[in-house]
């Protein structure tokens, strides 16, 4: 966007903002599907859609220039993703690996979105109980998500010259300290 003409802040701020549409069109999306995993008519995928769309938190995302929408849709799509996989009755490695893929980038936009792979790791798990997953596609899955994360940390912390890791861990560390 630079190189086409716009000054750095405009450019950053186009980037980020498109970065935040695309994240909320893919939440939505991915909403709309997991609305009707169980056969509901095409009206309940729209009333997610637009329910998502009309919570005043995610209102602004697209208007902000940070990726956390982006991380939003990444790990919805994780869970739409392990729940059509759970749906199909014996789960492939593919399905898995993929939903885990979605988790693991979404992690990497913000360390905090845990929560979908926990709850899509526990429901798998429950599968795995009933004999309907076989514990190697959990495994394969989880190790998709960890490479993908440990492979951005590090190519991050590279390119930063440490700075990444003392952003995260130090600067986050003193902030009860220097803004009780």
């Amino acid at each position: 966007l630079k190189s086409a003409g716009l000054d750095v802040v405009s450019a950053a701020r186009l980037a980020g903002r498109s970065m935040s549409l695309v994240g909320l069109a893919v939440t939505a999306w991915s909403a709309c599907r997991i609305a009707r995993l169980d056969g509901a008519p095409a009206r309940a995928g729209w009333w997610a859609a637009c329910l998502i769309a009309s919570v005043p938190v995610v209102g602004v995302m697209p208007f902000t220039v940070r990726p956390d929408m982006l991380g939003v849709g990444l790990q919805t799509t994780g869970v739409l993703l392990v729940l059509r996989a759970l749906r199909s009755g014996r789960p492939s490695g593919r399905a898995i690996a993929g939903a885990f893929a979605a988790f693991g980038l979404a992690m990497c936009v913000k360390q905090h979105f845990v929560g979908g792979p926990v709850v899509s790791t526990v429901l798998l798990l429950g599968a795995w109980l009933r004999g309907r997953v076989l514990p190697g596609r959990i495994v394969r899955g989880l190790l998709t998500a960890f490479t993908i994360v440990a492979a951005v940390y590090v190519i991050e912390e590279l390119a930063t010259g440490g700075q990444m890791s003392q952003s995260v861990f130090v600067a986050a560390a003193e902030t009860a300290r220097t803004h009780p």
